[in-house]
């Protein structure tokens, strides 16, 4: 029995000093962790305390250098494409100055308002001097050469604004005389214009046709040599022999 009960005493003495390593262990590796985590946290805190106005703008280009790049970009294609579609109507009233009844013209004209909007000095002038032209068709009624050479001069005044807008240096005088304009179209355009009109008022009802007979075809004549004397008419007689 007393064998039994030493051996127990030193099982248990032996279990108890396992238990006390293992404590000793687990509190050591806790309070190194904990001493990890300190110097960790320090050094984050001393890296972002360490940082100066140079670094941070260097991590927020590296950022946002992409976002921005792309933004400038699309805001320059935008002022692009819209410079593109200023030059293209002033290209168009320039080549068609001497016509202005073509299409090209007329669709051109009609797109100023739209491209050249905008709230600025220069974009305020050439939309006023577009109403200015627009409004003088309405007083066509009182059509004459005063009628006329006032419309010439509204267009050559927009015209100017918008050349002088979009960088050119063309002065009136060029804007109006430096054109090419072949007397033979102007006379095509005239005349087709008189064509159209005479037609549509003759359909309408408006005009006749005018009807001269300048001579009479010679029936008498005719009648004459086509007709049969009366000896020929008698029966022939027939003689018995």
């Amino acid at each position: 029995m007393g064998c039994r009960r030493r051996t127990k005493n030193r099982t248990e003495t032996k279990r108890a000093m396992v238990q006390l390593r293992f404590s000793d262990c687990f509190a050591t590796t806790v309070f190194r962790l904990t001493i990890v985590s300190d110097g960790i946290r320090n050094q984050k805190l001393d890296w972002l305390t360490s940082l100066g106005t140079t670094d941070v703008a260097i991590i927020c280009a590296t950022l946002l250098g992409p976002v921005l790049a792309v933004q400038a970009q699309k805001f320059l294609e935008r002022r692009r494409e819209v410079k593109e579609r200023r030059l293209a109507i002033f290209r168009t009233l320039m080549a068609t100055r001497a016509a202005i009844l073509s299409p090209a013209h007329v669709e051109a004209l009609n797109a100023v308002p739209m491209e050249f909007y905008g709230s600025g000095a220069k974009l305020r002038q050439i939309n006023e001097s577009w109403k200015l032209y627009l409004d003088h068709y309405d007083d066509r009624l009182n059509y004459n050469e005063a009628w006329a050479q006032k419309r010439v001069d509204l267009f050559i005044d927009l015209l100017h604004l918008i050349s002088q807008f979009l960088g050119y240096g063309f002065s009136k005088t060029q804007l109006l005389r430096d054109i090419y304009s072949p007397k033979a179209h102007g006379d095509l355009e005239a005349e087709q214009t008189i064509i159209r009109k005479r037609l549509v008022a003759l359909l309408q009802g408006e005009i006749t046709l005018p009807l001269a007979i300048k001579e009479f075809p010679n029936t008498t004549s005719e009648a004459d040599n086509l007709s049969v004397p009366p000896e020929a008419m008698a029966p022939e007689r027939v003689i018995d022999s």
